[in-house]
């Protein structure tokens, strides 16, 4: 089956089939999902998800899961969740494109793997109690920034990375720091970030 376009309106999580792959969340897309569905849009592991999303998705714990592929939020897409806005799975290849919202409450805007990428593109905004972090101490990760990335939690920093490469045009503020990393930070003219090298402090994430 072909590229597949939905506006789904509901409060439970939408999972992902394979036969639906690549898939499009329309501009009419409302999902706020409640208890107990703890995912407002969920794809398995093993699969090479292509979503693409212009409208709003949520959830009391996570915005959006997914075992592997990539995430394209258009501008004026919003993906929300309690704990995390966006996560990928630790073991997969996942890549977060985004232009237009992505927060998160108590945890991670944006939370990646081993082979994780992030391309917050200019007039996008990720932000949570940390902005975006990964949880593997992996070199593999790659976060490119051209709009606004924040932690908004006391102690915390933008952008959080055990290894791979930091590329900032853009705007990385923390509680704390803007960035703290055991990575290759890479500030670009335009950008502003505070900045420093260290390993970055323990980071959780939600069982799946």
């Amino acid at each position: 089956m072909g590229a597949v376009t939905v506006n789904p309106v509901q409060t439970s999580t939408y999972y992902l089939h394979a036969s639906d792959n690549p898939i499009t969340f329309g501009t009419g897309t409302n999902i706020n999902a409640v208890y107990p569905y703890s995912t407002g849009v969920e794809g398995g592991s093993g699969i090479a998800w292509k979503v693409t999303n212009y409208g709003s998705i949520q959830d009391y714990e996570t915005g959006v899961f997914l075992g592997g592929g990539r995430i394209d939020n258009k501008r004026g897409g919003s993906i929300v969740g309690f704990d995390e806005g966006v996560v990928g799975d630790e073991n997969a290849t996942f890549a977060v494109i985004n232009a237009g919202t992505i927060r998160a409450t108590s945890g991670w805007g944006v939370l990646l793997g081993t082979n994780g990428t992030v391309d917050n593109q200019s007039g996008g905004t990720i932000s949570g109690a940390g902005g975006v972090g990964d949880v593997t101490e992996s070199n593999n990760v790659t976060v490119t920034n051209a709009g606004m990335i924040s932690g908004t939690s006391a102690n915390s920093a933008g952008v959080s990375l055990y290894g791979g490469t930091l590329t900032n045009r853009g705007t990385i503020m923390g509680g704390s720091i803007g960035v703290n990393a055991a990575s290759t930070v890479d500030n670009q003219r335009g950008g502003r970030s505070a900045a420093r090298t260290e390993s970055p402090p323990s980071l959780t994430r939600r069982a799946q």
